[in-house]
């Protein structure tokens, strides 16, 4: 179960940080749908819609749990 939840947590992470990867690659149109408009924090160069942020830090939680137990 520990390690299911770690990996998990390491997807959402993964997909948190996808519209960084495709804006990268030129795909910016598909970044777009990440950015909900209700929120935006601003990391560097690089503004992380509410979507973004609340999949890595879920990820980021449930990485630490399943690495854990």
């Amino acid at each position: 179960m520990g390690k299911a939840l770690a990996c998990f947590g390491l997807l959402l992470i993964i997909i948190g940080i996808l519209p960084i990867i495709l804006t990268l690659l030129g795909y910016a149109t598909y970044a777009a749908y990440f950015h909900l408009g209700f929120y935006t924090l601003m990391v560097g160069t690089y503004a992380f819609s509410e979507l973004m942020l609340g999949l890595i830090g879920f990820g980021f939680l449930l990485l630490i749990i399943g690495a854990l137990k």
